[in-house]
Formats: C-alpha cells, sequence, structure tokens
C-alpha cells in the first residue's frame, strides 16, 4: 500500500456520511379561521382579530372571498378597517357601556336618608302637638271644674248668711242633739273647698 492510498483510507475513516436530501414540502399556509357575522347579517371568516388578519366574506354555497376594502361593522359593535385582498388595517373594539359613578349611587342614598329623617321629624312634631292639645284640654278641664267649686263655695256662704230657724218643738230626747250641728257640718265643708283651692 503506497502512503497516498493510506491517506487516502484515513480520510475516508474521518469522513461524515453522506446523508440523502431531505424532500421538503411546500408549507401550506394553513389558518385557523373564526366565523363573525357583521351588522348587517353577512357572515364573515376572520383568521385573527388583530391587524394583518384576513378577512373574506362567506358566501351561502360555502365559497370565500376576500372582503371589500372599507370599514366593516360586527354585530357586537367592533369596527374592523380592511384594506386591499382582505387585511385588516385597524381593529376598534365598542367601547364598554358607562356606569354610574359611585357619587350618584351616593347622594340617592343620602336622599334616602333625608327623606326618612324628615318623615320622623314630622310625625315627632305632629306627636308633640297632639300632646300639647290634651294638655290644653285638660288644664280647660280642671279650670272649669274650679269655678263649679267657687261657685258651690258662693252658694254655702250664702247660705251660711241665712240666719237658721229654731224648731217648733224642742228636742224630746237630750241624746237626739249629740253630734255636729248643722252649723259645724257647713264649716267643714267649706275648709275642705278651701285647702282645695290652695292645692
Amino acid at each position: 500500500m503506497t502512503p497516498k492510498e493510506a491517506l487516502e483510507q484515513i480520510r475516508s475513516l474521518f469522513a461524515a456520511p453522506e446523508m440523502p436530501a431531505a424532500q421538503v414540502e411546500p408549507e401550506t399556509a394553513a389558518l385557523s379561521t373564526k366565523e363573525y357575522v357583521l351588522e348587517d347579517g353577512t357572515k364573515v371568516l376572520v383568521s385573527e382579530l388583530e391587524i394583518g388578519g384576513m378577512v373574506s366574506v362567506l358566501a351561502e354555497d360555502g365559497t370565500s372571498a376576500p372582503a371589500p376594502a372599507g370599514e366593516h361593522k360586527l354585530a357586537d359593535g367592533t369596527v374592523i378597517t380592511v384594506g386591499e385582498n382582505g387585511t385588516i388595517q385597524s381593529v376598534v373594539m365598542p367601547e364598554a357601556p358607562a356606569q354610574e359613578p359611585p357619587m350618584e349611587e351616593m347622594k340617592a342614598a343620602l336622599a334616602a336618608i333625608k327623606s326618612e329623617l324628615e318623615e320622623s321629624n314630622a310625625a315627632r312634631v305632629a306627636a308633640s302637638e297632639s300632646f300639647t292639645a290634651q294638655i290644653e284640654q285638660f288644664r280647660a278641664a280642671l279650670a272649669a271644674t274650679e269655678d263649679k267649686l267657687r261657685v258651690m263655695a258662693s252658694v254655702m256662704e250664702g247660705l251660711l248668711d241665712t240666719p237658721s230657724v229654731e224648731p217648733v218643738e224642742p228636742a224630746r230626747d237630750k241624746f237626739e242633739a249629740i253630734g255636729p250641728s248643722r252649723q259645724d257640718q257647713i264649716t267643714d265643708f267649706l275648709k275642705t273647698i278651701d285647702q282645695m283651692k290652695k292645692k
């Protein structure tokens, strides 16, 4: 074996084996699409609902064609702007419904509390007025009673001033005269009336 042949064998040992050529299949752009409905009821297929996505109009027979250029509004309110060949150029999401600020709720709650307080105060005033009216009625009745007592006292004083007539027949028994006389009874009654006046 010549030195040249030996060198060739050594090179062949370290040489990488030849790999068969890989068969490269053409990539198929299998895009996952989602179906949407436009505001007018037209069905469209959208690859991605973002800039760069593709939009195509879905016909009744199942075929699709690129959406025409312009603005298209979806049923949920989203507005997409489509350029040439159905490419999405902009996406505008619908605005969330405006919520009532908490301040308005607080104002409504405060108004309700204020209304309840006003009703409670009105009821309290009405009860106070009714109580005052009852007191006035009681005072009027008391004054009327005092007037009647004064009249009775005046009548009794008039009776005292009237001279008493001695009985025609003297008492048969001395024991019958025992006990308070008529004059003493009237005097006691007048004292009771005076005491009631002082109270």
